[in-house]
Parts: C-alpha cells; structure tokens; sequence
C-alpha cells in the first residue's frame, strides 16, 4: 500500500483545523518495521523549473 501527500498543500481554512497527514506521519515513523517513508526536497522538483524557483523563494520568505 503507497500513501501519497503533502503537508503543505491544505485546504484546511481554521487555525484550529487539524490536518491529519501530520498525525498519520507521526505514528509510521514509530513503526519501521511496518512502514517506509520517503520524503522528496526542492532537488527532487525535475519537471518545471518555475515551479522550483517559486519554492525556492517561497521558503526563502519563510511562507
């Protein structure tokens, strides 16, 4: 079973408003025996530049 997400990308509008991958990432990382977790970073963007760019700059900005 592959589980796919981001936490970065929410629809979630309240600050009280629990997004639940966090949580969901939380328990796996206690079970390695169980699961495998692979997280990809800004280098791992291959397919459009801009769209790294804008990343970049976005976390350079602390957003």
């Amino acid at each position: 079973i592959i589980f796919c997400g981001d936490a970065s990308q929410t629809d979630l509008q309240k600050t009280n408003e629990k997004n639940g991958i966090l949580d969901f990432m939380k328990i796996i990382e206690q079970m390695p025996e169980e699961f495998a977790m692979i997280e990809f970073g800004i280098n791992d963007i291959v397919r459009s530049g801009l769209v790294r760019q804008y990343l970049l700059k976005k976390m350079a900005l602390g957003m």
